[in-house]
């Protein structure tokens, strides 16, 4: 049996493989042009039905590249990497070398290749492409120590979750724009802008639950925005302009310290930021309305006297250049 020392990833891939309970036979396929790097495009595959001549039918549940097609394949591998402890750079090879996985290629193993794909109605794997299956060595590895050991690291995790696990308020930079109505804005001459009133402020963008920190990350689940914010975050749009707190993909979602605006939260508070937030949002606009009430007429007036001040410049340039002699220059007619 082997000694070597796994990772949290490595023992909770064989927990997959070697499930149980599983509905069928599971294999992975992995492109060799990412076998030692720290992301790998791993296939997974799974085999729970036959043809009618007894040949298998290969189903792919989903591939780490992102490159899942449905909405299915995209949750198979959230909930997979979820599983996996976050990480999808699992080194097989030292799983290769206890024994405890086998893989092959066209390069290396090729019969055996040949002779795992007959065994399906259509199986192909690319020439750049390894196989890699469990082993009946690692099968009773797995049975004598492997499931304890992945057991004893899932507990581990499971209880470091539950200490960092509560409720927050993540808080996001916004600008603000005031929104003034149209009767303020609709007659303003095309050269004359407005100057809106902006602001800058940390507000209230949802709640979430910590599953995991650090010193410069918090890993969050469970976001409950407080608006749709989804709408604002490739650009500006209902006078907001939002710096996007959220960052990862899920299962790994995480934001930075900077944006923890109430920790050890609860819903009651966020709502009550959020309400709050929005009544100031209302008033920003109210007021700036206000005072752009009386700064249009001041500004509509300046316009007019600016134009009026243009059209005297034109006509004394105009007349100017028409009293030109022509003689030379800087003659003017007496």
């Amino acid at each position: 049996m082997s000694k070597k020392k796994f990772t949290y990833p490595q023992l909770a891939l064989c927990d997959w493989l070697f499930e149980a309970n599983a509905p069928g036979l599971r294999f992975l396929t992995l492109y060799h042009g990412s076998w030692n790097s720290s992301r790998q495009d791993f296939t997974f595959h799974e085999i729970t039905e036959k043809d009618e001549n007894g040949l298998w039918i290969d189903r792919v549940l989903g591939n780490s590249s992102g490159m899942s097609t449905t909405d299915e394949d995209r949750q198979f591998m959230i909930d997979l990497t979820r599983r996996l402890g976050g990480s999808l750079a699992i080194d097989c090879q030292s799983l290769c070398n206890e024994g405890i996985l086998t893989r092959r290629n066209y390069l290396s193993g090729g019969a055996s290749v040949d002779e795992f794909s007959k065994k399906f109605v259509k199986f192909e794997l690319h020439h750049n492409t390894s196989l890699i299956r469990r082993t009946a060595t690692g099968r009773d590895w797995w049975i004598e120590q492997g499931k304890a050991l992945y057991e004893a690291e899932h507990q581990k995790r499971l209880a470091k979750r539950k200490d960092a696990e509560r409720t927050i308020v993540i808080g996001a930079w916004m600008t603000i724009t005031a929104t003034l109505p149209e009767r303020l804005t609709k007659n303003l001459p095309e050269d004359m802008k407005l100057p809106t009133p902006k602001r800058k402020v940390f507000r209230p963008f949802a709640t979430a639950t910590v599953q995991s920190q650090s010193e410069k990350r918090i890993g969050v689940t469970n976001i409950q925005m407080f608006d749709d914010w989804e709408k604002h975050r490739y650009y500006s749009s209902a006078g907001l302009d939002i710096k996007w707190p959220i960052l990862g993909r899920e299962p790994n979602f995480f934001i930075s310290p900077e944006n923890l605006m109430v920790d050890h939260a609860d819903n009651y508070i966020g709502s009550k930021l959020h309400n709050l937030h929005s009544e100031e949002e209302l008033d920003f606009s109210a007021r700036a309305t206000d005072h752009m009430s009386k700064i249009v007429p001041l500004m509509l007036s300046m316009h007019l006297a600016l134009d009026q001040q243009k059209a005297g410049l034109e006509d004394m340039t105009r007349e100017m250049i028409q009293n030109f002699t022509g003689n030379g220059p800087g003659k003017l007619a007496p």
